[in-house]
């Protein structure tokens, strides 16, 4: 193989297994490589062997000069060229950017004539040949898979926390331009198919496939940042073409939806390359980005040029709103790219300690500080989100975007508040809402939670009266609908008014901080009894019921920590009045009338998941643990005849209502024996169900747990010669008994199912149900298997033994591992003789 050339077909075949080991070395990793101290490490040396391997491959290519010969070659040679490519890919994937740079050191010292910045160059070179070759040539798959595979390439070489520094002054620059040499084409490829797809229905785009863009977009960030000095400034041309040419195409009258979408991705981008998604953490600016601004002075670097016509952009497009430029897919781009900025640029040297982490930036005379443009910005954006609403009236989508991805990152923080709270726009939002203008009274039910909650945020202890005049409003406006009379309250814009209401409310119990909750709690206490009478009118009207429930449990959930005690034995007594009511209205039941169609489905799963969270939250109380069980069992046995089948195959529903049974059983598994026997079966059958879920480990864990629970108070119970089940000890699930029923699921699912992560999570649970009665349990699997090998009738002797065993040492560690050990080994007997 290593005598024939990159280009000789002959000896493709062998070349291919030859690259697939080079593949499976190029992958290794661990303890193999030994004590990795110092610059030539058998790691590097490695690295650089595999790089050595694969160069001929890549090089082979470069031979042309002309892309077309170049593509062509590809093309011809896809096998070997992907192939290389991938073990490529999994060496970058495996090995860091410290040791890919230390072996092309490496290479260089064993071979002048490979230069460190030339392999970097073929990377490079690779990478958009095969970008480029794939731009509008659907049929060239192996173009568009190679350009795949070697932009993971460069991804993981770009996402190294400190590029620069493992690169030193010589390779970085030849870095930097590789990289953006693959950004820019890759933009090239993206614009190209953004007016391919302009025409596209977006109800197309499923959520799969919304991760998978946000993955490549992330990845692409950090090749721009790599060579931010040279993409920042390319990006920044790009948009303006773009928004040039949405101008003129609406200025001619012609179609504008290529150009439009082309903006829209480049927002997109921009907004990814720019900064990180906060994801509920402090923002953190990327370290290159952190060290240009401090090297070449805090608004000379491209960074602040990038923002500069992100701002212009925004502006512009804010002048253009009533016309056709300003549609609302490019508002919803605006407003996530703005969101994303604004969070982690904008007035970072504000009061309080939230603003971006970096101790390499000193933000003394930034342009967006608090003392320089930040407060006019910080004003317009809040203009935008009160634009969007004026100008796009019942645009749900645009309005939630505005909302959670825009206003929410401006009112996070405490550096901005005290600005916040003096600038015009926001005070004009302010009375527009609470004075109910045209822009603001007919918003969406949960566009006016969030909103609620930036108001409530954003104002916070600045301005403590504007927090209770909003709430306290919402307050009044609930008790007016609870008294209305039923049949008055039944109207369709007196349902929506209570909805709109209640959800504004929970917008302001999710707001605030510690300071600020003991604020709102004292303004929304009045609604508290309101609630009850708004119930008596709503058992047909689930949405109202649900945003009661949710109401309660973000009440529960983000204020029960600064309350009183006086104020939490109410809060609790309020919770089990709604769940006391749940019951006795049943209104899940009511819902059961004749067919059972999409909507009623979805609105028991919606219900179900309400009082599930209410239940949860109730379990979090510092209160008597006798009320707080009995409270929550209750609640638990009336939902409990509806969780199975269809209603349990909805994953979050499913995960919810078993996170809770698992923190019941567990907490109070005295109680599971005082459910009534019908409440029982469904109990155990939910086990089984939940047994069965495939592909779901966070349900699979629960319900092992819950299972272990149970069973282990039975143990104890039998220990001190009591009962576990009482009145339960009886009934039967399918013509068994509970223990038995839970062990027959537990043993289908270990044998069934192969895989050691499921025996990993059933050996406990299968310990304290055999340690009731080992030998009688040990028969029962005999029987469950039939007669046949000798060994799996042995292996289920030693498995009784073990279980015995345990018992005797009162289930120390040391004998509950000893049974582990030997159950995995028997179901490995088990699972063995099915196949056979």
């Amino acid at each position: 193989v290593s005598a024939g050339t990159a280009g000789d077909v002959a000896v493709s075949s062998e070349r291919q297994a030859y690259l697939q080991v080079v593949n499976n070395l190029a992958s290794m990793h661990g303890r193999i490589f030994g004590d990795e101290r110092g610059p030539g490490g058998h790691k590097v040396q490695h690295v650089a062997h595999m790089l050595k391997l694969l160069l001929p491959e890549l090089l082979a290519m470069q031979q042309f000069s002309e892309l077309g010969d170049q593509v062509a070659y590809l093309n011809s040679h896809s096998e070997m060229l992907l192939g290389a490519c991938r073990a490529l890919s999994s060496m970058c994937a495996t090995h860091s950017l410290k040791d890919v740079v230390g072996a092309l050191r490496c290479l260089s010292t064993q071979d002048a004539s490979i230069p460190p910045a030339a392999i970097l160059g073929t990377l490079g070179n690779c990478a958009v040949v095969s970008l480029r070759g794939s731009i509008g040539n659907e049929t060239s798959d192996a173009a568009e898979e190679c350009a795949d595979i070697m932009l993971d390439v460069w991804t993981e070489l770009s996402s190294d926390y400190d590029v620069a520094a493992h690169l030193g002054p010589d390779l970085y620059p030849q870095f930097s331009s590789c990289a953006g040499a693959v950004f820019a084409t890759y933009l090239e490829k993206q614009l190209h198919t953004a007016a391919m797809e302009a025409f596209e229905d977006e109800e197309d785009f499923e959520g799969e496939e919304e991760a998978y863009v946000e993955a490549v977009l992330s990845g692409l960030a950090s090749v721009a940042r790599a060579s931010h000095s040279i993409s920042l400034p390319n990006l920044a041309e790009s948009l303006e073409r773009s928004k040039q040419k949405l101008h003129e195409a609406v200025a001619k009258g012609s179609d504008a939806s290529v150009p439009l979408e082309e903006l829209c991705w480049m927002l997109r981008m921009s907004s990814y390359v720019m900064a990180d998604s906060g994801d509920g953490e402090t923002p953190l600016v990327p370290q290159i980005f952190a060290e240009g601004m401090s090297a070449g002075g805090i608004n000379a670097s491209p960074l602040v040029s990038m923002s500069q016509t992100l701002i212009k952009l925004a502006t512009d497009f804010k002048a253009s709103i009533d016309t056709a430029v300003a549609s609302s897919r490019l508002m919803e781009e605006l407003c996530k790219a703005l969101g994303r900025w604004s969070e982690t640029y904008l007035i970072p040297d504000g009061d309080g300690s939230s603003g971006p982490l970096s101790s390499d930036i000193d933000w003394t005379g930034y342009i967006f500080s608090v003392s320089g443009e930040g407060p006019a910005v910080l004003n317009f954006l809040v203009e935008l989100v009160h634009l969007c609403f004026a100008k796009f009236p019942g645009d749900r989508n645009l309005h939630l975007i505005a909302t959670q991805n825009l206003l929410k990152p401006l009112t996070k923080y405490p550096r901005v508040h005290g600005v916040l709270s003096r600038t015009y726009a926001w005070q004009d939002l302010y009375k527009s809402y609470v004075q109910e203008s045209e822009a603001t009274k007919n918003l969406e039910a949960e566009v006016q939670m969030h909103l609620t909650a930036a108001i409530c945020n954003g104002y916070g202890t600045q301005a403590p009266d504007c927090v209770r005049e909003l709430v306290a409003w919402q307050v009044k406006r609930l008790c007016h609908c609870a008294s209305l009379p039923k049949n008055e309250f039944e109207r369709a814009d007196r349902v929506a008014l209570t909805c709109n209401v209640l959800s504004s409310l929970r917008g302001a119990a999710r707001a605030g901080c510690g300071l600020s909750r003991p604020l709102i709690f004292g303004e929304m206490r009045p609604c508290i009894p309101a609630t009850s009478d708004v119930l008596g009118k709503s058992k047909e009207y689930t949405i109202v019921y649900n945003n009661v429930l949710e109401l309660a449990a973000d009440i529960f959930e983000f204020h029960t920590p600064y309350l009183s005690d006086e104020d939490s034995r109410g809060l609790f007594s309020w919770a089990v009045e709604l769940i006391r009511r749940h019951c006795a209205d049943k209104v899940l039941f009511n819902a059961k009338n004749g067919l059972l169609t999409s909507s009623k489905f979805d609105n028991e799963c919606d219900s179900l998941l309400s009082i599930i969270r209410l239940l949860t939250q109730v379990t979090n109380t510092d209160l008597r643990h006798d009320d707080v069980a009995a409270t929550v069992f209750s609640g638990v046995e009336t939902i409990m005849p509806l969780m199975t089948g269809d209603h349990l195959k909805v994953p979050p529903l499913r995960r919810a209502f078993f996170y809770l049974l698992t923190y019941m059983v567990e907490a109070y598994a005295s109680k599971v024996a005082d459910l009534s026997p019908q409440s029982f079966v469904s109990f155990l059958q939910a086990m089984a169900f939940g047994l069965q879920v495939q592909e779901d480990s966070e349900t699979g864990s629960a319900v092992f747990e819950a299972i272990a629970a149970f069973a282990k108070h039975g143990v104890m119970c039998r220990m001190r010669g009591g009962q576990a089940l009482g009145a339960n000890e009886e009934t039967m699930i399918d013509g068994k008994r509970p223990l038995v029923f839970l062990f027959d699921s537990i043993v289908s699912k270990v044998i069934l199912e192969d895989g050691a992560n499921s025996l990993d999570m059933a050996s406990e649970p299968m310990l304290y149900i055999m340690a009731q009665d080992a030998t009688a349990f040990a028969e029962h699997l005999k029987a469950h298997i039939g007669p046949g090998d000798a060994r799996a009738a042995g292996a289920i002797d030693e498995l009784a033994v073990a279980a015995s065993a345990a018992v005797a040492t009162s289930l120390d560690r040391s004998s509950r591992q000893g049974f582990s050990a030997v159950f995995k080994s028997t179901i490995g007997n088990l699972r063995g003789l099915r196949k056979k």
